[in-house]
């Protein structure tokens, strides 16, 4: 075998080592983005999101104190239904109320824990306007209604509270919403 002949057996050699090496990490990538979603498809959520048992764990998780209504009316039971935490920039914390008795969640209280958007996989829904201006205690919000997941019509309030975005949906009535909203302080 002359040398050019024995340096490209070397190189072919090569060649074929590193498309092995390539395709092994490719399909080990690949398997761990797979492992990764798993939870996620099992739980029905979001990839990212992640139920609590408490509002203290909440609060940890989103290195925020919570922002909840100290106004509730009658016809809302306590503790929540489920608290969920998305990961990400900004993190955030959905809150879901359901009437006592049980049933559907009826209020979702949903805020960031840094400036920003409250995450779209914490609130989805299609807005059926663009919503109107309104006074939130210090400050301007806006009112619209939203069509959920369940498909029924929302109110939904969205205003800043402390360089903090916060949205909160009820299927109630919508004086309701305003006075929950106008009594939302962070929790101690």
């Amino acid at each position: 075998m002359t040398r050019a002949a024995g340096q490209r057996s070397t190189g072919v050699e090569l060649a074929r080592s590193l498309a092995a090496i390539l395709i092994v990490l490719g399909a080990a990538a690949a398997t761990l983005a797979a492992l990764d979603r798993m939870p996620a498809w099992i739980t029905g959520r979001a990839h990212g999101v992640v139920r609590v048992s408490s509002v203290t764990e909440a609060g940890r998780r989103l290195r925020a104190r919570i922002i909840l209504p100290a106004y509730f009316p009658e016809s809302l039971a306590w503790p929540p239904e489920e608290i969920l935490v998305a990961s990400g920039a900004p993190p955030g914390v959905a809150v879901e109320i359901s009437p006592r008795g049980g049933g559907r969640p009826r209020l979702v209280v949903a805020q960031t824990g840094a400036p920003g958007r409250v995450p779209e996989i914490l609130v989805p829904g299609t807005p059926l306007d663009g919503g109107s201006p309104i006074r939130i205690g210090d400050a301007t919000g806006r009112v619209r209604r939203v069509i959920g997941t369940d498909g029924e019509v929302w109110w939904e309030l969205a205003w800043t509270y402390r360089s903090r975005s916060v949205v909160m949906r009820s299927r109630g009535d919508l004086e309701q919403l305003l006075e929950m909203a106008r009594s939302a302080r962070e929790t101690p």
